[in-house]
């Protein structure tokens, strides 16, 4: 009879490496958005942002993703960091409504983690950045956020969209932990083990 392999993980297990995987694959994310960063401050010299704000948020999201892996604070820490990189590439094109497409990608790929609290985050995150720095730059300081002489209707509107996209992402993330939960394991984990009972 052939040898059973060792029995599958147990349901906090398998979400603690989904959620390492995850790390590291949004680690690889940050990257290119920093890199993204960058090549805006080669193409109209806004370095500042870059230096101060893109660099040093992706150091604190890999040293996050190093010590403590797979866990809620890496999560919260992943979502914050990735929703700050796209807020800089906002302000670094003067409020480029494209830019703002990168709220929208990150919260879509928050659901990888199977955890609704991340995207709640990021979402909150965004949404009081929209508000600040649409007030501040309304009043002529330094900052962008959204195309010159935008007014708090397109910042609404912006945050229509937030709200709903989250609602439903919170919602699809819960029940894809359910469904992960009620499996038991892995579901690769799983096959190979159903696999070897009927071979054996």
């Amino acid at each position: 009879m052939t040898a059973l392999r060792k029995p599958p993980d147990s349901p906090a297990n398998y979400h603690h490496l989904i959620s390492r995987q995850a790390d590291r694959l949004f680690l690889l994310l940050a990257g290119v958005m920093t890199a993204a960063s960058l090549g805006i401050a080669v193409w109209n010299q806004s370095w500042m942002p870059v230096l101060a704000i893109s660099l040093p948020s992706l150091a604190i999201m890999a040293v996050q993703v190093y010590i403590n892996p797979g866990t809620l604070l890496a999560r919260n820490t992943v979502a914050l960091v990735l929703m700050t990189l796209v807020a800089t590439m906002i302000h670094q094109t003067d409020g480029l409504v494209e830019m703002h497409f990168g709220v929208f990608v990150v919260l879509a790929l928050l659901l990888y983690y199977r955890d609704w609290i991340p995207v709640m985050v990021a979402a909150t995150a965004i949404s009081l950045h929209h508000f600040a720095f649409w007030w501040m730059q309304s009043r002529g300081l330094p900052v962008m956020a959204f195309a010159a002489g935008s007014g708090l209707d397109m910042v609404l509107l912006h945050a229509t969209y937030v709200v709903l996209e989250t609602l439903f992402v919170c919602r699809m993330a819960v029940m894809l932990r359910r469904q992960a939960d009620s499996l038991g394991a892995d579901p690769e984990q799983l096959a190979r083990l159903m696999h070897d009972i009927a071979a054996g």
